[in-house]
């Protein structure tokens, strides 16, 4: 196990390193990708969309920088051209012309390239000893460094894109702090073994008290 980044051989250093530039690239377009689509959303549920979009692109701000202070740790160099970003990252630019819907399966989209790839930051990490680097690729996958995390992105966005619970969206506007309490709580259940998303949904709607019953 490398304690240290200085117990990591060179040619772990760079397959971390290039996997972790894989995720910053990532969660730099996507933090764009939310800002737009935060400036440019309309449309009946434009007060909670607007406040999610802004959500994902603040923790994502956070995200960014951490990943990229990891690479800087082990000895690496950050990618920091957003050309370089945008020629590596799986995920794309939006629209800001987009529908509401539209802009929700994108970001949702977003979310789950992003997941998919920390969790093989994850595994590389793990496969060299690098405990730190996983820990971080775990925290940011689950609930980084906010209430709303790459889950509870991923819930809160799936859960506004349902043609059957799109409804709610509208009611998430006054409910505040609760808003992201529940994001938390996606979070936590969307993890291996977890509860899931759907049944924290019929748990936490009834909990709040929407007055919807069953989702």
């Amino acid at each position: 196990m490398a304690e240290t980044a200085s117990d990591l051989t060179p040619d772990a250093s760079a397959a971390i390193a290039t996997a972790l530039n894989q995720a910053v690239a990532e969660t730099v377009v996507a933090t764009m990708l939310a800002q737009n689509f935060h400036w440019n959303v309309t449309g009946m549920a434009f007060g909670p969309l607007h406040q999610l979009f802004q959500a994902i692109y603040e923790d994502h701000f956070v995200g960014q920088d951490d990943l990229a202070e990891r690479i800087r740790a082990i000895g690496e160099i950050a990618e920091g051209k957003l050309a370089t970003h945008l020629e590596r990252s799986k995920v794309t630019e939006g629209d800001e012309r987009a529908t509401d819907k539209e802009m929700i399966r994108h970001l949702a989209e977003a979310q789950e390239t992003i997941g998919a790839t920390l969790a093989g930051l994850s595994e590389i990490a793990a496969k060299h000893g690098d405990i730190r680097t996983e820990d971080l690729a775990i925290e940011r996958g689950r609930v980084g460094r906010t209430p709303m995390g790459v889950a509870a992105h991923l819930f809160l966005l799936r859960l506004n894109k349902s043609d059957e619970t799109r409804h709610l969206a509208p009611l998430l506007q006054p409910l505040g702090d609760r808003f992201l309490v529940l994001g938390h709580r996606a979070a936590d259940a969307m993890v291996p073994g977890g509860a899931g998303a759907p049944e924290l949904a019929d748990t936490d709607a009834g909990a709040l008290d929407l007055g919807h019953g069953d989702l």
